[in-house]
């Protein structure tokens, strides 16, 4: 949510150039998507889903490629 814009919009950016602390990620890989953002009065809920592909590599498998997703549901006031 950015100051001094409507709620619900202005809601998405690159993530490129921050810092995750978790080394497998790839700024360029992610994908976000924000929706099923709702203003009742002064409260403003917004879910924000992250997607990153990942490869499972283990020696006598072949590699399984695999898509980790994460949702969560912001409130704003």
């Amino acid at each position: 949510m950015n100051a001094l814009r409507a709620p619900c919009t202005g809601l998405s950016g690159s993530l490129t150039g921050l810092d995750f602390g978790a080394p497998f990620l790839s700024p360029s890989a992610l994908t976000v998507t924000m929706s099923g953002c709702v203003t009742q009065g002064a409260v403003t809920l917004v879910t924000v889903t992250v997607s990153q592909p990942f490869v499972f590599k283990v020696s006598f498998f072949s590699p399984v490629e695999v898509t980790l997703t994460e949702s969560v549901q912001g409130v704003f006031n």
